[in-house]
């Protein structure tokens, strides 16, 4: 691991704010970005985002319970995030996703007419987007991908800048490729959430091992204002849930009261409805949709 700096302003001073396995998270005493310090070096990223990692033994911690058998859930929800992206781009035009896993975002774009491609990390489940569904999926970064300049007409990066050791260095390439005008749409845990001042330290999303930055509106927004980014729509609430089954909406909420809610996952796995599938959004994540500045 290795020790770092805020990645917004660059100041070294930072207080420390909660224990997180080998590290810690660490509030800049400067902009107020919160980080993991020391963080994952890139032989250690390459263990962690590994074929594993997409069927993790705790998903609430890193990873996910079963990617792709979540595969029309995450359809569905990648529907309600491009009908709003297209109320900014309603001729809509080349897209790019970066994290793209296997492509279910991509799929959802390309039903609309959106010409796709995408970027992941693992190349396991990059494979998977490639073989099975015939998707332009580049393994590795946006960083190593090389893509032209003016490229694109939307960049999507879905639960991602979190993950990344520089995100400051990320939107600067994504300022890169896209087309003047372009769109950048990012959603993130938002740290600054209602549900996160309710449960403090004990909120589900500070426990995620795999992000390396915690973010809020407002230093997300200076962020983007840095890498020559207009914002142009802000959610903190309606955009940034997902379609998920009603007993996964309890395995999360045992985590903050076993003895409460598992009694209540028992009884709507009893009843039969425990696989029924809802939109649920508690308002902890936000989205970001900015626009790239004319003049780049």
């Amino acid at each position: 691991m290795k020790e770092v700096c805020c990645n917004l302003c660059g100041n070294c001073e930072s207080l420390f704010f909660k224990r997180l396995g080998k590290s810690s998270i660490v509030r800049c005493n400067n902009c107020g970005l919160y980080y993991l310090n020391p963080q994952l070096e890139e032989k250690e990223l390459d263990e962690l985002y590994s074929e594993a990692y997409f069927s993790s033994e705790d998903s609430a911690v890193s990873g996910y319970d079963n990617y792709t058998s979540d595969k029309e859930n995450i359809i569905l929800t990648s529907h309600r995030k491009l009908k709003v992206i297209e109320k900014f781009l309603p001729h809509k035009g080349e897209l790019l996703d970066i994290g793209c896993a296997a492509g279910f975002f991509l799929l959802a774009a390309r039903q609309r007419n959106w010409k796709v491609k995408g970027v992941e990390y693992c190349d396991y489940v990059a494979e998977i987007g490639r073989e099975s569904y015939n998707l332009e999926i580049t393994t590795g970064t946006l960083e190593t991908a090389n893509y032209e300049d003016n490229q694109f007409d939307c960049v999507t990066m879905w639960d991602l800048i979190e993950h990344l050791p520089n995100p400051m260095g990320s939107l600067a390439d994504v300022n890169r490729v896209l087309k003047p005008g372009g769109i950048l749409a990012i959603m993130t845990p938002n740290v600054d959430s209602l549900i996160a001042k309710i449960w403090g330290r004990k909120w589900l999303l500070w426990n995620r091992t795999d992000h390396m930055f915690f973010f809020s509106p407002k230093t997300l927004n200076k962020m983007l204002e840095k890498n020559g980014f207009n914002v142009v729509l802000l959610k903190k609430i309606g955009l940034g849930g997902k379609y998920v089954s009603i007993d996964f909406i309890f395995s999360r909420l045992i985590k903050y009261s076993k003895s409460l809610f598992s009694f209540f996952r028992n009884f709507v796995n009893k009843i039969g409805i425990g696989k029924v599938t809802i939109f649920a959004d508690w308002g902890d994540n936000f989205v970001v949709l900015a626009r790239k500045a004319n003049n780049k």
